[in-house]
């Protein structure tokens, strides 16, 4: 079954394996989520069948790999949207998803809509991300450094270039 982990079966092999309390098999999926969640599963419709507390370990986790904290609040948004939408057979395009959550006129903000449905930690979790990496990159923009990459705690990606510190 470790050989056999990808985004169609990652669903179901981690709810299965902590049925039986396989911890092995857990641990795997939960290194495979940290890998592949927002590269890849929040494009298959297994995704929908990701347990919420699963989810949120793995938006914690300090391995998660990830292009922007954008793509982390994407990712929460497409699940909350699988959550609400149990008739969908495939993941729409994002662009869709965000249209879906403006149409909703009772709420007024992405926020306050999955607020009201129960995920105020899956949001206070992108809050946290958010307000972590403004504090890393003010940090980091004090200091001087040459130019290079820099690769932060989250797996992003950001360039820096100064040659002198900033006074």
């Amino acid at each position: 079954m470790l050989d056999n982990i990808n985004s169609s079966t990652v669903c179901h092999f981690h709810e299965a394996a902590s049925k039986y309390n396989q911890q092995k098999l857990v641990l795997a999926c939960e290194r495979w989520l940290e890998l592949n969640l927002i590269v890849h599963l929040r494009y298959e419709i297994t995704f929908r069948n990701l347990h919420k507390d699963v989810l949120q370990k793995t938006l914690l986790s300090p391995r998660l790999f990830t292009f922007s904290e954008y793509h982390v609040l994407q990712t929460i948004l497409c699940w909350i949207f699988l959550q609400v939408n149990t008739e969908i057979r495939l993941v729409p395009p994002y662009s869709a998803i965000i249209t879906y959550f403006i149409r909703l006129s009772v709420p007024t903000s992405h926020m306050d809509i999955a607020m009201t449905g129960g995920n105020a930690t899956l949001i206070q979790i992108q809050k946290i991300e958010y307000e972590g990496t403004a504090t890393e990159l003010s940090t980091s923009s004090r200091a001087a450094t040459t130019s290079g990459s820099c690769i932060s705690s989250r797996g992003t990606h950001s360039s820096q270039t100064s040659t002198k510190e900033i006074q």
